[in-house]
């Protein structure tokens, strides 16, 4: 699935070539794995509470993944802080709840810069993200 755009992704799923449940195993396992720091937490159980009901959506369960200053209601939203690792969000920011009326399926929190304040992706509490080309550098900004 490497390189399959949001495009793409729904007209395979209206045809019948993916099956959204396949699409977010794999995405799943892949954010599990994450060998760069990128994710601070993964979302199975939002994803299995969602998936069947996000399928028959506009996005057909996309798999995303929200920049932890976001917040997700139920759900931590720390901003990359150890002040906040345990704030479970009342609510849901806007731009979430449209993804989610829309039907785009979160598969985790990714780390960031602490409160935003940088520009790298080194200064979260819970460590710097790895870049995937090449790890001596920086990966740049969440944003």
């Amino acid at each position: 699935m490497k390189g399959l755009s949001l495009f793409s992704y729904i007209k395979q799923v209206h045809e019948g070539k993916l099956k959204p449940a396949d699409v977010a195993k794999e995405y799943l396992q892949k954010a599990h794995a994450d060998p760069y720091n990128a994710y601070l937490r993964v979302h199975d159980a939002y994803v299995e509470r969602h998936l069947a009901e996000f399928s028959h959506r506009n996005l057909c369960a996309a798999p995303i993944a929200i920049k932890d200053i976001i917040l997700t209601e139920g759900e931590i939203s720390s901003c990359g802080s150890k002040m906040l690792e345990n704030f479970v969000a009342p609510y849901s920011a806007t731009c979430f709840a449209n993804l989610e009326l829309q039907g785009g399926l979160m598969i985790g929190k990714t780390n960031m810069d602490e409160f935003a304040m940088g520009t790298t992706n080194e200064n979260s509490a819970f460590g710097p993200v790895k870049n995937p080309v090449d790890p001596t550098r920086i990966p740049g900004g969440s944003s």
